[in-house]
């Protein structure tokens, strides 16, 4: 809600000041592409990210465990849920995203000062109020990082638990579909992103005269491809050790009851004069096919069309720094 009116209020109060569309001023509000870019897309980008993503991550988890993939007493999970409120409410998860916040509006007041713009404070109120947005906006960033780090923990020692692998399951991954499911609702996010990183650097090259393909357009770029794609992966990179660890388990009982049975029929087929057992001839054909359903299966709660999707969402800020090329010239 502060967030909000904070958002509204400098629209407002340039509008009162004059400085909303003044062509007189080096740059007004109207045509700062930045400030629209940051302080009304992605704060609701932000907060669509703490409620669809991380307000989902405990029913996401318990599902787990619900499934029977997990395999977590209610002493465990208890456990666990007491590990996430102390990694929550620990004093340095709360503390910096302040102190992060307060360190971005420090930094931006430097903004302040300079040319003439809307944002001038020598002439126009509704440019301090450019440090506040600045804190909020740096205080939910750090929020939402810290529990992505928060939730890869969860997961690492969630998947400390014994893990029951589902070869025959539908999802084609052993059962975690919910996690590709988690993972799926950061693909809006990562092509909102992609299109603020993108307005950044047209922004840039717009309204400050920097080169689109400049070192610090180009940091931009490479910044947003690399927390999108630790975003992405991180969480789950925890599954795959667990989820190898127990394919290989499998598969070695399923090898150990195929031996066993195979022994079986040779003794049989020794003994009896060429009389084997087709029950048992018909459980080695169910082990063949238990075992190549196994082999296959994946290790990590990821597809090739998740993947594409991922990849594609990726492609975002570059197509539309290309277009904005193509309209505005290279520079």
């Amino acid at each position: 809600m502060l967030a909000g009116l904070a958002g509204c209020s400098a629209p407002s109060i340039a509008i009162i000041e004059g400085s909303f569309i003044n062509p007189d001023l080096s740059l007004d509000l109207f045509h700062d592409i930045g400030w629209w870019n940051q302080f009304t897309l992605a704060f609701p980008t932000l907060l669509f990210l703490s409620s669809a993503y991380f307000g989902t991550f405990p029913h996401t988890l318990r599902e787990l465990v619900d499934s029977g993939f997990l395999k977590a007493t209610d002493t465990q999970w208890k456990h666990l849920r007491e590990l996430v409120q102390a990694k929550l409410t620990r004093r340095a998860n709360v503390v910096l995203p302040y102190l992060m916040g307060i360190i971005g509006a420090i930094l931006s007041s430097s903004l302040l000062l300079g040319r003439r713009a809307w944002f001038s404070a020598d002439s126009y109120v509704a440019g301090w109020l450019i440090p506040l947005h600045v804190f909020l906006l740096y205080y939910f960033m750090t929020f939402l990082a810290l529990r992505l780090l928060i939730a890869f923990f969860v997961l690492k020692s969630l998947f400390r638990l014994p893990v029951n692998i589902q070869p025959f399951n539908v999802d084609g991954c052993g059962g975690l579909s919910s996690l590709a499911k988690q993972s799926s609702k950061l693909y809006a996010v990562f092509i909102a992103f992609g299109v603020i990183a993108a307005l950044g650097v047209i922004s840039n090259f717009l309204n400050y005269g920097t080169e689109l393909t400049s070192p610090y357009n180009l940091a931009l770029l490479v910044a947003y491809f690399g927390l999108t794609t630790i975003a992405f992966f991180l969480p789950l990179y925890t599954t795959r050790k667990s989820m190898s660890a127990a394919k290989k388990e499998l598969i070695a009982s399923i090898n150990q009851r195929y031996e066993k049975i195979h022994a079986k029929l040779e003794s049989e087929s020794a003994s009896d004069a060429g009389y084997q057992s087709i029950a048992s001839k018909e459980d080695l054909e169910a082990l063949r096919l238990l075992l190549k359903t196994v082999t296959k299966m994946q290790v990590w709660p990821f597809n090739y069309r998740s993947l594409a999707l991922f990849f594609s969402s990726l492609s975002t800020p570059l197509f539309l720094t290309y277009l904005a090329a193509q309209v505005f010239g290279s520079g």
